[in-house]
């Protein structure tokens, strides 16, 4: 009993305890990712160090909000930069991939005696074809005239 009237005197809420503790978690994560990037550039530990707790103290100081509307708008212009050059890279791969599926585009031509005579036998046929139909047509006209 004494421990919920403690809790009500305190005007104890799970919303106030989770926003509290969920901005700290976040100062942690923050605090260790940024060390972690800062040391894996070169950076010396007291300067990875310093920018971790920068990184661990705005949080709470700024809100956990306002802390991520700052983020948002620091990190903006790289991640449409970022954002470009994946689009403009996807674009390059598509053309390169279409001109690459052109006919005969990747292979060499060779012509063997065998296809050469083939080419001409097709040469031929058609040429034949087309001097049957004139001569079809010719005879038809002859006998339309002559009648």
């Amino acid at each position: 009993m004494a421990v919920g009237a403690a809790l009500n005197g305190a005007k104890f809420s799970a919303t106030s305890f989770i926003g509290n503790h969920l901005g700290t978690g976040l100062g942690l994560y923050f605090g260790y990712d940024m060390y972690k990037d800062e040391r894996a550039q070169g950076n010396t530990r007291l300067g990875s160090l310093g920018n971790a707790a920068l990184a661990f103290v705005l949080p709470e100081l700024m809100g956990f909000g306002t802390y991520m509307g700052y983020e948002l708008v620091k990190n903006t212009p790289s991640l449409v930069l970022s954002g470009a050059q994946n689009i403009s890279q996807t674009v390059r791969e598509y053309e390169r991939d279409i001109q690459n599926q052109a006919p005969f585009r990747a292979n060499t031509f060779v012509d063997s005696q065998q296809i050469y005579t083939m080419r001409q036998a097709g040469m031929a046929l058609a040429e034949q074809s087309k001097y049957a139909l004139q001569q079809s047509l010719m005879g038809d006209e002859a006998r339309f005239m002559h009648r």
